[in-house]
């Protein structure tokens, strides 16, 4: 690799940090948002567990969702706003 060139992953700890936490916070909603789904269509497969399953996975996913999309809202916005001044 000539010098001066940048690789296109993440080089620094902080940039490898931020992308392994992203991910894995992912990964964590993933799993307690499907885990209880599986539970309650295999294990306990009754109507109020499936119900209840489906609130717990709709929440995971809105705690998950919300953030995640105000994340990359703010991050434009601040931009634009220190440029301007």
């Amino acid at each position: 690799m000539p010098r001066g060139v940048r690789p296109a992953i993440a080089t620094t700890r902080a940039e490898l940090f931020a992308a392994l936490s992203r991910s894995r916070r992912a990964l964590v909603a993933l799993a307690v948002d499907g885990l209880p789904l599986v539970l309650a269509h295999t294990v306990v497969p009754y109507w109020s567990t499936r119900y209840g399953s489906y609130l717990v996975a709709f929440s995971v996913r809105t705690a998950w969702f919300v953030p995640v999309i105000a994340g990359l809202l703010d991050g434009p916005l601040d931009a634009e706003a220190t440029e301007s001044g």
